[in-house]
């Protein structure tokens, strides 16, 4: 049985995970990047919510690694379709934590669902990075 003590510290750790990957994604997204070296044309509002739904689902990495994995995939797939543009950057390293996270915390099955769950969300993220095809929002 964990100590009192024990599981403090590992909550504390994972709501400060989650805040400095928050901000890690809120950087790469808000920093010019690509070949342009533009900032995205999408409103504050947008990058703010998709940097949390990047970022904030690590605090769950123990509890639900599968739920994080999916909202964070659902961040993902937003910031492609809007923003027309995969993560990368600083991005990728939350996006590393998650995998591990995903491993360390889950069932072999579970991790099994996720890839699965992943594969396509790649490819939406994949297409909807490339121009203007698969639009869902104007502003991009």
């Amino acid at each position: 049985m964990r100590r009192a003590g024990a599981a403090d510290l590992s909550v504390l750790l994972d709501v400060g995970l989650a805040i400095a990957a928050t901000g890690l994604t809120a950087l790469a997204l808000w920093l010019p990047a690509g070949p342009s070296g533009t900032a995205p044309a999408a409103p504050a509002w947008l990058l703010a919510v998709l940097s949390l739904m990047m970022g904030a689902p690590l605090v769950l990495r123990r509890r639900t690694p599968l739920v994080m994995w999916a909202v964070i995939w659902a961040g993902a797939i937003t910031q492609a379709l809007t923003v027309h543009e995969l993560p990368q950057g600083l991005e990728v390293v939350v996006l590393g934590a998650a995998c591990y996270a995903l491993g360390a915390y889950s069932s072999l099955r579970r991790s099994a669902i996720a890839l699965v769950l992943a594969v396509p969300a790649m490819a939406v993220c994949a297409l909807a990075s490339h121009g203007n095809r698969g639009t869902i929002l104007p502003f991009a």
